[in-house]
């Protein structure tokens, strides 16, 4: 398998990009990262978040990210029973819309007005998509991710290369809060995922890393999925970091480094081995059990030497035809009584 030499390489040019976070490593770190390296391209990012508001996602990103960033509150009021008013924070954009979650046409009407107005490529990053899943079933959101990224903005229609117009889709996901039914779908339509993990401790290969990072960086695991377009399947389990500002630092990790993977270079563990009964044989039973003439052995030599000497008379095997001699045993019960005397005939 060839080595993926970085997270954004891998996930370049996929349309679903799917990273399951737990509570022991946080996707959105990642997610920002993603967001500071489409801004620095030109691309419009759109972003929805579910768990917070957009205002305090943003708060530590820079200037020049915040201007390429449409903005949509998932989470001040999903369910509609305030006023669907621009968020007080987002007054001065048009985008900047509380959406409710319950109601699936109308929240996915405004999403995509946003993206087909867009001009060059885009960025969708859903930030909670576990939340969503309260009030819209796995299909449903499915359906919805896969027609976000199959948008084209207006400028792709100019005739310019649509391939520089592409809208791909970053989703995190609470893992560890969602059923296998709902992540199954999910991981489904997905091109790449990303399931993030806590690194293991006292690993000699994390305090290498880590001697390479800043105080305040935290070092996560993750295990790099990507399907490729002729369906091969990479896969490569990566230690990562994003440091200030916005850098994404990975190194490729091997568990047998830390002694948790098979040992490449001992013996392979015997199965066999301190068991309570014996599953080998011996020279002496070896040779005994080879010294032992089975009975269809015998027929097939027979019936070879026959074949090879030509017809036998009476004996097993012989081309002339075979006698069969019967002896009659003292348990046979013989009726002299014709048993068909009873019939008129």
């Amino acid at each position: 398998m060839a080595e993926l030499k970085s997270v954004a390489e891998a996930i370049d040019g996929k349309q679903v990009i799917l990273v399951e976070d737990c509570t022991e490593a946080n996707a959105q770190p990642l997610l920002k990262h993603f967001a500071f390296n489409a801004a620095s391209k030109g691309s419009e990012i759109h972003l929805l978040c579910f768990d917070q508001t957009p205002s305090t996602w943003l708060k530590d990103m820079p200037a020049t990210v915040c201007s390429q960033v449409k903005k949509y509150d998932c989470f001040s009021d999903p369910l509609g029973w305030e006023s669907c008013q621009p968020c007080a924070e987002d007054a001065a954009s048009t985008t900047g819309r509380r959406l409710q979650c319950s109601n699936g046409a109308d929240f996915e009407k405004r999403i995509a007005d946003g993206l087909n107005a867009s001009r060059g490529s885009s960025l969708v990053i859903v930030d909670g998509l576990s939340t969503m899943l309260r009030w819209q079933t796995a299909a449903w959101c499915c359906r919805w991710l896969r027609r976000m990224a199959s948008t084209r903005c207006a400028a792709s229609s100019s005739g310019a290369d649509s391939a520089d117009h592409m809208c791909r889709v970053v989703v995190s996901l609470h893992a560890d809060l969602l059923s296998e039914t709902d992540l199954l779908p999910l991981r489904h339509v997905s091109s790449a995922r990303l399931s993030l993990s806590a690194p293991p401790v006292s690993s000699i290969q994390v305090n290498t890393f880590s001697s390479t990072l800043g105080a305040r960086d935290t070092v996560s695991m993750c295990e790099l999925t990507v399907v490729r377009p002729s369906g091969k399947i990479m896969r490569e389990t990566i230690l990562f970091a994003v440091s200030q500002p916005l850098v994404l630092k990975t190194v490729a990790y091997n568990a047998t480094v830390d002694g948790v993977g098979p040992a490449s270079n001992g013996a392979a563990p015997d199965p066999t081995a301190n068991l309570t009964f014996n599953l080998r044989l011996t020279n002496q039973q070896k040779e005994a059990r080879s010294n032992v003439v089975l009975p269809y052995t015998q027929v097939r030599k027979r019936h070879d030497r026959s074949v090879t000497n030509g017809p036998a008379t009476g004996k097993l095997g012989g081309s002339g035809g075979g006698e069969i001699f019967y002896q009659p045993d003292d348990a046979d019960d013989f009726d002299e009584e014709d048993p068909d005397d009873d019939l008129d005939i």
